[in-house]
């Protein structure tokens, strides 16, 4: 029996568009009549999940900035943050390799530098959480959940011009560094993931990997679909992770989320 489903938003849940699936309002009325216990696990931070689910905030939960931090009904439960000495090392050596285009989300809120390029100072004015322009990233005074790189061009350059100089700087056992599509990376501490926060929940209510369903698309929902027997990974995901996990999730542009959940979830698993 199903008692834990978490998904992805971005590619997965939600549609091109950036639409929930059509069938979701009454796929979550089932949800609930069960006692199946739902999340949404996404890089963004909480205010940018949530506006996707105004109307079901007190009944679900929301593992957001790529699992540093954990809401219930609103309020935040857990977090892990960087130490203030592993945040400013991480924007030394982002600023060495040239790259100030950066958001910083913390507790109290999201913000940019003034030293940012004018072109992604002008696409944050549109961003989905306000994030406040500051002097100068360092003096921020916040408990920091995540960095993130944009690459505005879409170019898929992240790889060779961020991760992996980042990965040869750090060694990959300080931070956790996911690629998130084509535009984004997202930087946490090493005790943050995806995963980590499914494994949260499932300790907390006491549910069994076995008694997990959830749904992917890319690298960054890895630790997400390793934290579950019913992984469902989209049909536009990469072609190596297509090849890791066994459910197929269908595709974001016709509602396989909540398809998956209704052939799955509500009947082949008893």
């Amino acid at each position: 029996m199903i008692k834990l489903i978490a998904t992805d938003l971005d590619g997965t849940f939600l549609d091109s568009k950036k639409n929930k699936p059509a069938d979701f309002p009454e796929v979550f009325k089932e949800i609930k009549r069960r006692g199946i216990t739902f999340a949404a696990a996404s890089g963004r931070d909480y205010n940018g999940a949530a506006m996707y689910f105004k109307d079901y905030i007190d009944d679900m939960y929301f593992i957001c900035d790529n699992g540093a931090s954990l809401y219930k009904k609103g309020r935040l439960m857990s977090a892990r943050t960087m130490s203030r000495e592993k945040y400013l090392t991480l924007l030394k050596s982002l600023y060495s390799l040239g790259i100030t285009d950066l958001l910083v989300c913390g507790v109290k809120g999201s913000y940019v530098g003034a030293n940012s390029s004018p072109d992604y100072l002008e696409v944050m004015k549109n961003h989905y959480s306000p994030a406040k322009v500051v002097d100068r990233l360092e003096d921020i005074e916040d408990e920091i959940f995540k960095v993130s790189v944009t690459d505005l061009t879409g170019n898929g350059g992240l790889k060779e011009d961020v991760y992996l100089p980042l990965l040869n700087i750090f060694n990959n056992n300080e931070f956790t560094i996911h690629i998130s599509g084509m535009r984004f990376l997202d930087i946490m501490d090493f005790s943050a993931d995806k995963g980590v926060g499914v494994k949260e929940l499932q300790t907390e209510l006491g549910i069994l990997p076995a008694e997990t369903m959830v749904f992917g698309d890319y690298y960054n929902d890895e630790p997400l679909l390793q934290s579950a027997e019913y992984a469902f990974i989209m049909d536009a995901a990469p072609r190596d992770l297509k090849e890791k996990y066994k459910y197929n999730g269908g595709d974001c542009n016709c509602g396989g989320v909540t398809k998956n959940i209704k052939e799955w979830a509500f009947d082949k698993i008893k």
